[in-house]
C-alpha cells in the first residue's frame, strides 16, 4: 500500500469581484503536454485539494499579447510524489491572443512536490469543448460541497488506483472518525461521518490488525463497488471514534449488505448473520443493530467484518448513529410503531375493498384496489426498522428476499389495471397487452438466484415500476383534473405517490436507508388519497343509480308518448289515405287499375316504414349501436347505396352509456333517420358514418356523402360553412337542439359534411 503524504489543501484566494469569471474562463488555458489534475474532497471541513502533475504550464496572468516558455516537470511511473496518480486530464497546445490587458494575480493551484511553480503563456479563446471542460472543472474545485469518499483500489479486475483519504490519527495509527461532539455530550443523537482502514478480502480481529497493512483508506459507508472491489467477499473495517469518557453511549448500525459482526474496543458486541470465507460459511441477514457501549478514555475502537454472498451488492451502507442509548431505543420502537401502524391502515383499507367486491361482484376496481394496497401493507415489515423479525423472529434472510421481491413485481401490473378500470379510454389496449407481458417475462426470474434477481429487479423498476407510476399519474392527471371529487382526489394522491415511488427508487440505487421511509410514504399516500377517491366515487355512483331510476321512469313516460305519437301517425297518415281510396273508388265508374296500384304501394310503403321503424326502437333498446346500424343499413340498402359506419370498439361501452335513456335513444334514432333521409334525397355513392365519444364525452355523431349531380345543389364552385339552408336537413337540426346538442352542417364543393354534438350528462 502506498502511504504518501496527503495532498496539499488548496486554499483559493480567488476573488471573482476582481474579474468576470467568464472572461477568467474565456482566457485562461492550461497549455502543455499531457496535463493533468485531480480533485479530492477530503479534509473535516471538505477542503478541496488537487495535485497536478506533467504540468508544461498554467496560467498567472494575462497582459500582454507576448509568449513566454515555461519549464516542463515530470512526474514518472504515474507517480507523484509518493501517491499514485489514478486519471490525466490532456490539454493540447494551443495560441492565444491578448485580452483587454487585465492583470491577474491570484493562484489558485497548488503543485505536488517538486512541481516548480509555471510561468504563464497567453493564447487565444480556447475551442468550445475546451472551454466547457475548464468550466467543469473550475465549478467542481470551487464549489463543490458534497463529501463523496475517497478510494484507493486494490488492483483487481474491477478497480482502478486511487489515492488514500488523509485523517487525523490515534495513537494505535487508525484513522480518527468525525462527530459532533459537543451535541454528544449534551445528550442529543448524531451521525458519525466514518473514516475506515479497509482491509479487503480478510476478516481479522481486532489484536491481529497492527499485524497487516490496511488496502485502502476510505471515507463513509460505500458499497464495494464504488470503490474499486467486487460485489462479493468479505473485508474488516477499523476505525475510531471520539465519545464523551465514561458515559455509556449506543451505537446504532443500519443492516449492512449482507452480513456483519462488530467489534467495540476488541470485544464482539453484535451481529447481523454470520460474516464468512465463503459462501457456505456466510449466512446473511437484514436487520439494524443498537449496542451499548462506554469507553473512559473517550477513544472507541470499531472493527466491522461485512461479507457478502448473497446480493449483487455487497459491502457497508446506511449510516452510524451515536447517542444515549435509551434515545435510540426510544427512536426505534417509535418507528416501528408508525411502521405497523402504516401496515395496519393499508391491511384494513384492503379487507374493507375486498368485502366491497365480495358484496358487489361485477365492480373489478375494489379486488384490484384491494389487492395493491395489501402488496403495500405486506411490503412495510420488510422495509425501515425491519419489523417483520417483531412479527416473524428467524425468518430466513432468502424468503424475506425473494417475497419483497415478489410483491415488488407484481405491484406494478395491479396499480396499472387498477388506473384502467378507472379510466378505461386513458390506456390503449395493445400497451396496456405489452405492459402486462413484460412484467409476466420479469416475474420468472423470481426463480434465479438472489445475486441474479437483484440486478433483474433493478432493470424492472426501470422498464416497469417507475412508467407505472409515471403511467398511473398521467391517467389520473388528464383523465381526473376534468371532473371534480373523485377524480380529482385520485389525481393528486397519484401525482404524490408517483413523486416519492420515484424518489425511493433513486435513493434505494445509492443504498440510502431513507430510500424505505419514501416507499412506506409512498404506500400510505396511495392508500389514503384512493381510499377517499374510491369512496368518492361509490358516493358518486349511488347518486347517479338515484338519478338513472329517475331517468328511466322518465324514460318510461317517453316511451309511452311514443307509441302514442306513432298511433297517432298511423291514424292520421295511413287511415286518412285509406278513406281518401275509398272514397275515389265509391264514387268512380271506372277505375284507372295503374293509379290504384300505385296508391296502394304509397300505403304500403307508408305502413311498412312505420311498421320497421317499430321494430328499430324495439331492436335498439336491447342494444342500441347495433339497432342504430341496422337500420342506417336498411335504407340504404332498400336505395341501392353503401354504407360505412365505424366506431371505436373501445368506446362502445361510453356510447352505450348515453343511449340508455330510451327518450334520448329515440330521439338520436330519430335524428340518424332524418339525416339519412336528407342523404337519400340529395346524396349518391357511399355514405360514411361514424360515432365516437371524445375528450371532453361528448357523444358525436358525423355523416359524409357525395352531392348527387342530379341534385339542383351540385356545384364544383361551392364551398360554404353555412350551406344552402334547402340541403340542411331542417328537422335534424331542431331534433338535435331539442337534445341539448349542437348540429353543424357544411358543403365543401361536390362532399356534404354534418355533424351533431351532445354533451355529457
Amino acid at each position: 500500500m502506498a502511504t504518501g503524504q496527503p495532498f496539499p489543501e488548496v486554499r483559493s484566494e480567488l476573488d471573482l469581484a476582481d474579474f468576470g469569471f467568464v472572461g477568467f474562463i474565456g482566457r485562461h488555458l492550461f497549455r502543455g503536454q499531457n496535463s493533468g489534475f485531480e480533485f479530492n474532497q477530503g479534509g473535516v471541513a471538505s477542503r478541496h485539494q488537487v495535485r497536478i502533475c506533467h504540468v508544461s504550464s498554467i496560467f498567472d496572468g494575462l497582459a500582454t499579447e507576448s509568449r513566454m516558455n515555461s519549464t516542463e516537470t515530470t512526474c514518472s511511473g504515474g507517480v507523484c510524489g509518493d501517491l499514485p496518480v489514478r486519471k490525466f486530464m490532456k490539454f493540447k497546445p494551443a495560441k492565444a491572443k491578448a485580452g483587454n490587458g487585465a492583470s491577474w494575480n491570484r493562484r489558485i493551484v497548488v503543485f505536488c512536490k517538486g512541481a516548480p511553480h509555471m510561468r504563464p503563456s497567453y493564447g487565444a479563446f480556447p475551442k468550445a469543448a475546451v472551454r466547457l471542460l475548464i468550466v467543469f472543472l473550475c465549478l467542481v474545485a470551487l464549489f463543490a460541497c458534497d463529501e463523496p469518499s475517497t478510494h484507493q483500489g486494490h488492483g483487481g479486475p474491477a478497480s482502478e488506483m486511487a489515492p488514500e483519504v488523509a485523517r487525523p490519527q490515534g495513537e494505535t495509527g487508525a484513522p480518527l472518525s468525525r462527530l459532533d461532539l459537543s451535541s454528544l455530550e449534551i445528550g442529543e443523537t448524531v451521525i458519525l461521518h466514518p473514516v475506515w482502514d479497509f482491509y479487503w478480502g480478510k476478516l481479522l480481529l481486532p489484536d491481529e490488525l497492527s499485524e497487516h497493512s490496511p488496502d485502502l483508506r476510505t471515507a463513509g459507508m460505500d458499497i464495494w463497488s464504488k470503490i474499486g472491489f467486487e460485489s462479493s467477499g468479505y473485508a474488516t473495517y477499523r476505525t475510531l471514534i471520539p465519545i464523551p469518557p465514561g458515559r455509556p453511549m449506543g451505537f446504532q448500525f443500519s443492516q449492512q449488505l449482507t452480513s456483519v459482526k462488530v467489534f467495540l474496543d476488541g470485544k464482539l458486541v453484535a451481529s447481523d448473520g454470520i460474516p464468512g470465507r465463503s459462501p457456505e460459511d456466510t449466512k446473511p441477514a437484514r436487520s439494524n443493530l443498537i449496542v451499548e457501549h462506554a469507553s473512559e478514555s473517550g477513544l472507541v475502537e470499531l472493527v466491522l467484518h461485512i461479507a457478502n454472498f448473497h446480493s449483487f451488492r455487497g459491502g457497508a451502507r446506511g449510516v452510524v448513529e451515536i447517542g444515549p442509548a435509551q434515545s435510540l431505543r426510544q427512536s426505534r420502537s417509535f418507528k416501528r410503531s408508525l411502521e405497523l401502524l402504516a401496515s395496519g391502515f393499508l391491511l384494513s383499507i384492503a379487507l374493507y375493498h375486498l368485502i366491497l367486491f365480495a358484496m358487489q361482484r361485477g365492480q373489478w376496481m375494489y379486488l384490484l384496489f384491494a389487492l395493491t394496497c395489501l402488496s403495500f401493507a405486506l411490503r412495510i415489515p420488510f422495509l425501515g426498522e425491519k419489523t417483520i423479525h417483531d412479527l416473524w423472529p428467524g425468518l430466513a434472510w432468502e424468503i424475506q428476499y425473494r417475497f419483497n421481491m415478489g410483491l415488488n413485481i407484481v405491484t406494478p401490473p395491479l396499480l396499472i389495471l387498477f388506473f384502467h378500470l378507472l379510466f378505461p379510454a386513458a390506456l390503449n389496449r395493445k400497451l396496456l397487452s405489452a405492459f402486462l407481458v413484460v412484467c409476466s417475462v420479469f416475474a420468472f426470474s423470481i426463480f434465479l438466484n438472489t445475486i441474479d434477481l437483484g440486478r433483474i429487479m433493478f432493470a424492472y423498476y426501470l422498464v416497469a415500476a417507475g412508467p407505472a407510476l409515471l403511467m398511473g399519474f398521467y391517467m389520473a392527471l388528464v383523465y381526473g383534473l376534468r371532473h371534480k371529487g373523485s377524480g380529482r382526489t385520485m389525481a393528486v394522491g397519484m401525482g404524490v405517490v408517483s413523486i416519492l415511488g420515484v424518489m425511493a427508487i433513486y435513493q434505494n440505487w445509492y443504498t440510502r436507508d431513507y430510500a424505505g421511509q419514501l416507499a412506506i410514504l409512498a404506500f400510505v399516500s396511495f392508500g389514503f388519497f384512493q381510499a377517499i377517491g374510491v369512496a368518492q366515487r361509490h358516493k358518486e355512483s349511488v347518486v347517479k343509480e338515484k338519478a338513472l331510476a329517475i331517468r328511466l321512469q322518465r324514460s318510461r313516460e317517453a316511451l309511452s308518448h311514443q307509441r302514442q305519437s306513432l298511433e297517432n301517425d298511423l291514424h292520421d297518415s295511413l287511415g286518412s289515405k285509406l278513406v281518401d281510396l275509398k272514397l275515389q273508388m265509391a264514387e268512380a265508374r271506372e277505375l284507372n287499375r295503374q293509379e290504384v296500384k300505385s296508391r296502394i304501394d304509397d300505403l304500403y310503403s307508408l305502413f311498412r316504414g312505420q311498421l320497421l321503424f317499430m321494430e328499430d326502437l324495439d331492436y335498439s333498446a336491447k342494444d342500441p349501436i347495433t339497432g342504430i346500424q341496422l337500420s342506417l343499413l336498411r335504407r340504404y340498402s332498400g336505395a341501392g347505396r353503401e354504407l360505412r359506419f365505424s366506431i371505436r370498439e373501445a368506446q362502445r361501452p361510453f356510447i352505450e352509456r348515453y343511449l340508455l335513456e330510451d327518450s334520448f335513444r329515440m330521439e338520436f334514432l330519430q335524428l340518424c333517420r332524418e339525416i339519412c333521409t336528407n342523404d337519400l334525397k340529395y346524396g349518391e355513392g357511399e355514405s360514411r358514418w361514424s360515432l365516437s365519444v371524445n375528450r371532453e364525452e361528448s357523444l358525436t355523431l358525423r355523416q359524409i356523402n357525395s352531392i348527387s349531380a342530379r341534385s339542383s345543389f351540385y356545384s364544383r364552385e361551392l364551398e360554404s360553412a353555412d350551406p344552402r339552408p334547402s340541403i340542411v336537413p331542417v328537422h335534424a337540426r331542431r331534433r338535435a337542439q331539442k337534445l341539448s346538442g349542437v348540429f353543424q352542417a357544411r358543403v365543401l364543393r361536390t362532399v356534404f359534411a354534418c355533424s351533431a354534438r351532445f354533451p355529457s350528462g
